[in-house]
């Protein structure tokens, strides 16, 4: 197979070239491409050299080639259904390419002629799935930096890579170096009062992250999958709450209320069950817990609901008298009281001993 210039451009969706980077191939002075097209077949071409030019220096190969020969075809390196590549980086044991999808394929050099890389395998330490824009080795390739879309930057410790690969050991020591941010505007946001927490969201990622206010780091980020007409589907957040305590909390959508636990290194449904704490109140926009967590209010529409946390029991429903919809509500430090206002400017205090408005 021979790929002429002007085809190889019109045909390839990301190329590399490799001029200086592994020796043993400058030596043999043959120049060769690393070629991803769209459906994730990987091309590893050789470039022809007419005869008068074989006697080129090294800088000036590259531009006499016209035609690559194929040397090595893999195909479908990630599932399309999955993933697509997104970035190729080639150092001195092979080469890696990432996905759209986070995850990173390395093919390992080998000493066959007619196959020069064997795919070793995919790893992905990324929970957001959140696409890889770029790769890059320090000097002795000790270190493999990845860089995703979310503003994230990872670190693999690349010593012992190949060999945990080839022996299908997938733990790689990996840590976020930059934790990142929202890929879009924050639209909600709460505060624990008994840990150092802020848990946002964002309408644009749908994606949940909890900050260290005294570190300044993110400790979590998660992106909630909620199964719907047999398809699982990023949930849509409308509204999240934190328990006082820090390590509950409520989050809704269009249909639920939901319930999670934050764990040390994780963010899971209350009782590890994505249907175990539901409470089914449409369009929920508004949470809060009370101060002593014992209670959940819940704005739906024009409607106050308190929630008892735990049992998830109902004890009252409120039809407010705002003639708008609820912008917010608060307890009072004792939680004899709570108080909304709407957009219409109207205060209302409910008093929550005998449930009166």
């Amino acid at each position: 197979m021979i790929f002429n210039n002007i085809y190889l451009h019109s045909f390839l969706y990301y190329f590399y070239l490799i001029k200086k980077l592994l020796k043993d191939w400058i030596e043999s002075k043959i120049p060769t491409l690393v070629a991803i097209t769209e459906r994730n077949d990987i091309f590893i071409l050789e470039g022809h050299l007419d005869k008068k030019d074989k006697k080129a220096d090294d800088e000036d190969i590259s531009l006499k080639i016209e035609r690559f020969y194929v040397k090595q075809h893999i195909q479908n390196c990630f599932s399309l259904s999955v993933a697509c590549c997104s970035v190729v980086r080639v150092f001195s044991k092979g080469i890696v390419i990432g996905s759209n999808k986070g995850d990173l394929l390395f093919l390992q050099k080998t000493n066959n002629p007619e196959n020069p890389y064997h795919p070793l395998g995919i790893i992905s330490r990324n929970p957001n799935q959140a696409q890889i824009t770029g790769l890059s080795f320090n000097n002795k390739e000790e270190y493999l930096t990845v860089a995703y879309s979310t503003n994230e930057i990872g670190l693999y410790y690349t010593n012992n890579l190949i060999e945990n690969l080839n022996n299908k050991n997938l733990a790689i020591k990996w840590e976020l170096v930059c934790d990142g941010f929202h890929q879009g505007p924050i639209t909600n946001m709460d505060v624990a009062l008994q840990r150092p927490i802020i848990v946002t969201t964002s309408k644009t990622d749908k994606a949940i992250r909890v900050w260290n206010y005294l570190t300044g780091h993110c400790e979590l980020c998660k992106i909630i999958l909620t199964e719907k007409e047999n398809m699982e589907k990023e949930m849509d957040i409308l509204a999240i709450a934190i328990h006082p305590d820090g390590y509950y909390m409520a989050v809704s959508d269009r249909d639920m209320i939901r319930f999670f636990h934050l764990c040390y290194k994780e963010i899971r449904f209350y009782n590890n069950d994505a249907n175990a704490l539901e409470v089914p109140k449409s369009n929920c926009t508004l949470l809060k817990f009370s101060n002593g967590g014992h209670l959940l209010a819940a704005v739906c529409g024009k409607n106050l609901f308190i929630i008892r946390s735990y049992s998830r029991e109902t004890l009252k429903v409120f039809k407010t008298n705002h003639k708008s919809s609820i912008k917010n509500i608060v307890f009072d430090d004792k939680d004899y009281f709570l108080y909304s206002i709407g957009n219409d400017g109207i205060i209302v205090e409910y008093n929550l001993f005998e449930f009166k408005m």
